[in-house]
């Protein structure tokens, strides 16, 4: 891409960032949205985009422009063999969220390796998880106050209890309600990455239950 290729980058950027934070979700930032990916800005830098305007202008505000995103930004962009690189290399995490550290004090609830980021005032309850291929929490409740997770890159899974598992892609925006049982990680060949968000509530917990069964999770590929 040349410089004026840059140049319409940025300040589509500069606009859709603006818009988010006016909460304008029309035809007008998916234009603008449309324009950004033409010149080269990908799921994964949208989602990012989106989630660092939506952390100064109010969470409200970013669901609607979540929900564009994954319209504007399809499956179909992803070149063939693309995903085989991000499975082989960690660099295929988020530019913008950094890893963190070794996930040690809830590593008894994982199967496999996680890392977190805490993200900016600690008040704002907003963590960044990565999971290497294959790793997986356990069942858990949150009991109170529930969770959202926002998806920035990789591929992953979440499933309630008694629901079919869904497929997680960067951009996709899960509202966990209190009291329902899950769980969520990466898919088996892909590293993967959310940010998640506590919901506050006054004396919120988390339960930590069974591992997922493995040859469920296997049999989600």
């Amino acid at each position: 891409m040349g410089p004026g290729g840059h140049l319409h980058q940025d300040q589509g950027i500069v606009t859709i960032v603006a818009l988010i934070s006016q909460g304008i979700a029309d035809s007008s930032l998916r234009h603008h949205m449309e324009n950004a990916r033409k010149n080269g800005v990908t799921r994964e830098e949208a989602a990012a985009i989106i989630t660092h305007a939506t952390m100064y202008s109010g969470w409200p505000k970013g669901w609607a422009a979540f929900r564009l995103a994954k319209e504007v930004w399809t499956d179909d962009e992803e070149p063939a063999g693309e995903k085989g690189v991000r499975i082989a290399e960690p660099s295929g995490l988020s530019k913008e969220f950094p890893k963190g550290v070794p996930n040690d004090a809830y590593a008894q609830y994982f199967v496999g390796n996680s890392w977190v980021a805490p993200l900016g005032d600690p008040q704002l309850g907003a963590t960044n998880v990565t999971f290497e291929p294959g790793c997986r929490n356990n069942w858990h409740i949150h009991h109170k106050g529930g969770q959202v997770l926002i998806c920035i890159a990789g591929r992953g899974w979440y499933q309630e209890w008694g629901k079919p598992a869904q497929e997680l892609r960067p951009g996709d925006v899960v509202s966990i309600q209190p009291e329902v049982k899950h769980w969520h990680g990466a898919a088996a060949d892909s590293w993967f990455q959310h940010i998640a968000l506590a919901v506050p509530a006054e004396g919120a917990s988390a339960e930590w239950l069974e591992p997922v069964d493995a040859q469920a999770y296997e049999q989600l590929g």
